[in-house]
């Protein structure tokens, strides 16, 4: 029966499916986010007993590995990806989980759901799995539809109860079976099922079938897998080899890893009639099944060329460790619709690693990755296999080693006492990572804070430069904070400034930072307030990247403004006047020009890149068509490309392979910051006319198109967006 729904609702999809336009949708790969757990104050109950749960799309999901505390026997088939789940009785439910109360708003996101490759049975049945922080979840409904006794949601208690069946269910798929064990019109009846047994390797598992009927015949049988398909299949056993009393209402059979892992064991029984009844399916389940981890290995930061150790902590009989590092993987299989990506691979002794197949995994920091792009720092993701003298082997929670660069003061701030009518200065210089970022503090009722922005006494807060203007005496004490992307932060010797003036009898009204697209102009000014001016003498300067103020020549002696035409000679610089008014000195206080990114020539947003389908590389370079500062880049085509990705090889289709002369499209994406590098080194592909007419026998020759078109998103240091266009057009040699 359920055979027969399953092909009836296969049917009616494909009848659904007819009528559709044809869309392909790329499959989801290992590691992709396709959801969010959400908060919940709901709490799950088995048994009475709490279980730790999660809330996905509305609906209850718990942690596979933790059923085996609540009456379930877990397996962990490490080199098929599945975890397999039975329901025993001889199991005990002990529980183990305290619930915390949420403090979150309820249905806000938790954390990241990610597609997983591992395939979870209950009771040899496939149902949704999901990965969460590195764990195996299912749904409830799940379990609920296999094991419920009583499944009550209680919406006023906010608590969802699953109380179990006494028994395990009957194998629904066996065929004659109905789920009672007998044949529902006459025939054998089965008086007593046979139950899964426990057996330590080496020893001999024992099953026994109780059944009444006219002259019986027993036939054992075993779930194997075929070594060509991969199915599985319920196979005669015979006695020899380990097995005896394959025929009889008992049967023995050795316990070595074959026969614990080869599958569930069943007796099939027949009359004098030929009828038939089918035993449930049992197991034989290793002595002290199971491997717990006691000790995770756990995240770390270090600096770049240092060692980090990994270390996990597992019981188990014989335990052998191997640890495997997050590697990313090239598809040359188009038809998955997946064209990279990554996997945990083995890694062996030598070179960077020692360790490898222990406990405890010693590895070198590799550098953080740099661009010319603000970039995250370099990461190295590891877990570690653990495989006991049984064959189970179970996965450790990833471990990421970040790695960071050292930032190093190459010149400290000095003291500075002010005694005229100008802005005070302290400079910081530093190396060791790109970008850096600035941040000046000050001492104020005894805690270090940072300077605000919004005061206008104060500019450069987050430069090399920190510039500070008063009209009155007074002194602070001040330091510079300097972080990095991929490095931890420093900070600078503490200094005072100090300001010694004499009294003034007027105030200036200072420039004020000018923001503008590239190739506008940009205006700075200042004036007096409370002095009649009758005599000013004044240079307007400029102060570049080395930190020295030049004098700007072609201003007037008296111009409290000045005109600026915004390009790379003037944005990210900073301006003041200084000179003297009715003879005395004055400087006004730095501000900024900053320009922000615009497309070289107006309007031209994309560009068309020729490809010789001759494996020659073809660069294009953003900085061509864009101008800015501090400029990012993000590439995006028909799959993310991204800086570190430096080396892509991809099939775009695959061609006749019936046909002599066919051969994949194999395509080549080198990015590197601002520039993309696009070759092909296929072959024109050719075909037949299908319905061959006045061309008969002639051949069509033709490219196909494998990139049609490339975006890169360009972001300027002051947060400004804009979108390039890439359109890839293939030629002959």
């Amino acid at each position: 029966m359920k055979l027969m729904k399953r092909f009836i609702s296969f049917a009616l999809a494909l009848l659904m499916l007819a009528g559709l336009p044809q869309v392909i949708f790329a499959a989801p790969k290992v590691g992709d986010v396709v959801d969010h757990v959400l908060h919940t104050d709901i709490v799950t109950y088995i048994n009475g007993l709490p279980i730790r749960s999660y809330n996905i799309k509305g609906y209850t999901a718990v942690i596979v590995e933790e059923l085996k505390d609540y009456g379930f026997y877990v397996v962990w088939y490490g080199d098929q990806r599945k975890l397999t789940v039975i329901r025993l009785e001889s199991v005990p439910i002990v529980g183990g989980y305290t619930p915390e109360k949420n403090t979150q708003p309820i249905g806000s996101k938790a954390m990241p759901v990610y597609f997983t490759d591992i395939v979870t049975y209950l009771d040899g049945i496939k149902v949704d799995s999901y990965n969460v922080g590195g764990r195996t979840i299912i749904y409830v409904d799940d379990l609920a539809k296999f094991y419920a006794k009583d499944y009550v949601w209680n919406p006023e208690a906010r608590t969802l109860s699953l109380t179990l069946k006494g028994a395990a269910p009957t194998d629904s798929d066996s065929g004659n079976d109905t789920g009672t064990g007998t044949e529902p019109s006459g025939g054998p009846v089965i008086e007593k099922q046979p139950e899964s047994c426990t057996a330590k390797e080496g020893d001999y598992a024992t099953f026994e079938v109780k059944a009444s009927g006219y002259d019986l015949t027993y036939q054992w049988q075993r779930e194997e897998a075929d070594s060509e398909s991969t199915a599985w299949n319920w196979v005669d056993l015979s006695d020899g080899g380990g097995i005896s009393g394959a025929k009889t209402p008992k049967l023995s059979v050795l316990a070595d890893l074959d026969a614990i892992y080869a599958g569930s064991y069943r007796c099939v029984i027949t009359d004098s009639d030929g009828k038939t009844v089918t035993s449930n399916h049992v197991s034989i389940i290793p002595l002290k099944p199971g491997i717990k981890i006691v000790t995770q290995p756990q995240d770390q930061r270090k600096k770049a060329g240092e060692y980090a150790t990994l270390y996990v902590e597992a019981t188990g009989v014989d335990l052998k460790y191997q640890w495997q590092e997050l590697v990313l993987k090239y598809n040359t299989d188009i038809s998955s619709g997946i064209l990279m990506s990554s996997e945990y691979q083995n890694i062996d002794d030598g070179g960077k690693y020692s360790g490898t197949k222990t406990n405890t995994l010693t590895v070198k920091v590799d550098a953080s990755k740099l661009f010319g792009v603000v970039m995250p720092g370099g990461t190295q993701k590891y877990i570690c296999l653990i495989t006991d003298r049984y064959g189970m082997t179970i996965s450790s929670s990833p471990a990421i080693i970040n790695s960071y660069r050292e930032i190093k003061i190459t010149e400290q701030p000095q003291n500075v006492t002010q005694t005229e009518n100008a802005p005070a200065e302290v400079h910081i210089k530093a190396e060791g990572d790109f970008p850096l970022y600035y941040r000046w503090q000050f001492l104020w009722l005894g805690s270090w804070t940072d300077v605000p922005e919004e005061n206008a006494q104060f500019a450069g807060v987050d430069t090399q430069t920190l510039s500070w203007n008063r009209d009155s005496s007074g002194s602070f004490k001040f330091r510079c904070v300097v972080d990095g992307p991929n490095s931890e932060p420093v900070i600078s010797d503490e200094v005072t400034v100090a300001f010694k003036l004499p009294l003034q009898d007027y105030q200036i009204y200072q420039p004020k930072t000018f923001r503008g697209k590239f190739y506008e102009e940009a205006f700075f000014s200042f004036g007096f307030q409370g002095i009649t001016v009758n005599s000013l003498e004044c240079i307007w300067q400029q102060k570049g990247s080395d930190g020295k103020w030049v004098d700007i020549p072609g201003t007037g002696p008296t111009d409290t403004y000045i005109k600026l035409y915004i390009d790379s000679t003037t944005s990210g610089c900073w301006y003041r006047c200084t000179g003297t008014v009715n003879g005395h000195k004055f400087t006004t206080m730095p501000a900024q020009l900053q320009g922000t990114l615009k497309f070289r020539r107006q309007g031209l947003n994309q560009a068309t890149l020729k490809i010789k389908t001759n494996g020659e590389l073809h660069w294009i370079d953003i900085k061509d068509y864009v101008v800015g500062e501090g400029l990012t880049y993000e590439w995006e085509g028909r799959k993310q490309i991204v800086p570190e990705n430096l080396y892509i090889v991809e099939t775009e289709y695959r061609v006749d392979r019936h046909e002599k002369g066919f051969e994949d499209q194999i395509i080549r994406t080198e990015v590197n910051g601002s520039k993309v590098g696009i070759s092909t080194t296929a072959r024109r592909g050719r075909i037949k006319k299908k319905n061959p007419g006045p061309l008969e026998g002639y051949y069509i020759f033709y490219s196909l198109n494998l990139y049609t078109e490339l975006y890169c998103r360009v972001t300027d240091r002051y947060g400004e967006k804009l979108t390039f266009t890439v359109y890839l057009e293939y030629i002959d040699p």
